[in-house]
């Protein structure tokens, strides 16, 4: 069972350095495109199609990430809204 759990926090942690990398490569990749469109008007072929991509990848490691430590994504500003303004929940 400990092999597991170390197998786990290694995974756990290769998997944020790829996401850390992927979120490094859309940042500078976005300034590139920007400076390519708005400088010397043109643009790299299929890079915004690699960024929707790529950011549908991230989004699927980092609910992976989320899933190994146990946490989750809430989105309670409606909840709380809706028991502040009529007062229930």
């Amino acid at each position: 069972m400990d092999k597991i759990v170390a197998f786990e926090k290694w995974l756990t942690r290769i998997l944020e350095w790829i996401l850390t990398a992927i979120f490094f490569v859309f940042f500078v990749l976005i300034i590139i495109l920007v400076v390519l469109r708005y400088v010397f008007n043109t643009t790299i072929i299929g890079a915004n199609e690699g960024i929707v991509i790529a950011f549908v990848f991230t989004t699927a490691i980092g609910g992976a990430v989320a899933v190994s430590r146990r946490e989750h994504i809430a989105i309670t500003y409606f909840i709380v809204f809706v028991s502040t303004f009529w007062g229930f929940f």
